[in-house]
């Protein structure tokens, strides 16, 4: 993220980057999260660390409000109960995207109640069930696609930033899958556009850089923000297990939901899910081909 995607997401006290990162505030040497309520700091007293960490070996203190010092903490692996609320959540999502109401798709995917259903969705969806089922109602994503030695590559965003990446051996399959994720946006091809974000996308592929470091605009829940920026840790060349990933955020019990959040990851080689493999070395799991991800490391490699 940009500084300013940062201020925006303070502003607009973003949930979905509530653990991405802490900004400080030099007139009274306090750092919080971004979804703290206190009244917002002028943007010029405003810095941005990645963790608390940071904040306080630079000098500043916890907010007794917000208490991102928390952050420090590691949580606790995921629960069966927490497993099945979360695979009871993806079929919600499915319902949804199939067209139904969310009353249907709730009771559907196993919940009670509607109010069940609106209590526990924002924290999982990134918005309430309602904006959801719109599939991105009333915005305008441009794409575009280039050819790549792994066949072609879609890169889709919104004003805000990159919402997809996508790999793929056909142009109409790429911007029909685009389609369908966002069935309700404005979406338009418009290659010149989009030709920075190509470009640093295609320069990932030739080695230039470890990913593709590009300004997003993605949903996640909370647990797959924390895989997804693991991810980013991973060199350019470096393979690592998912039990090994698990243990890096914190989470050694939590392997099958880290391998969720890597299927589950909406722009390749952005977060660069393809360097995680099986504990035997094997490539498995890889939403855009396992062949690909093969291709992939062995050019890594």
């Amino acid at each position: 993220m940009t500084n300013q995607q940062k201020w925006h997401a303070v502003l607009e006290r973003d949930a979905r980057f509530a653990g991405d990162f802490v900004y400080a505030v030099s007139s009274t040497r306090v750092f919080c999260r971004p979804t703290c309520p206190s009244k917002r700091p002028k943007p010029e007293n405003v810095s941005f660390f990645e963790d608390a960490t940071q904040a306080k070996d630079a000098g500043f203190r916890a907010c007794k409000r917000c208490k991102p010092d928390e952050m420090l903490k590691p949580k606790s692996p995921l629960s069966p109960r927490q497993e099945q609320e979360l695979k009871r959540m993806n079929e919600f999502k499915r319902e949804l995207r199939d067209g139904k109401t969310v009353l249907r798709a709730g009771l559907d995917a196993g919940f009670g109640s509607t109010r069940a259903v609106y209590e526990r969705a924002p924290s999982q969806l990134g918005m309430t069930p309602a904006t959801y089922a719109k599939g991105g109602a009333k915005t305008l994503i441009r794409f575009g696609i280039a050819p790549c030695e792994l066949g072609f590559v879609l890169v889709a965003r919104t004003d805000i930033g990159v919402c997809s990446v996508a790999l793929g051996d056909d142009e109409d399959a790429l911007q029909t899958q685009l389609r369908d994720e966002f069935f309700a946006a404005t979406i338009e091809r418009d290659e010149p556009a989009l030709e920075p974000e190509l470009q640093l996308v295609l320069d990932s592929l030739d080695g230039k850089t470890a990913f593709p470091n590009l300004a997003l605009d993605v949903r996640a829940t909370a647990f797959q923000a924390r895989v997804w920026k693991e991810l980013q840790r991973i060199e350019r060349g470096e393979k690592i297990t998912y039990s090994q990933l698990a243990e890096r955020i914190g989470e050694p019990k939590a392997v099958r939901a880290v391998a969720s959040a890597c299927a589950r990851n909406p722009v390749a080689l952005v977060h660069p899910c393809h360097r995680v493999v099986g504990k035997d070395g094997a490539s498995r799991g890889f939403r855009w081909c396992i062949e690909r991800k093969k291709k992939l490391l062995e050019r890594e490699a």
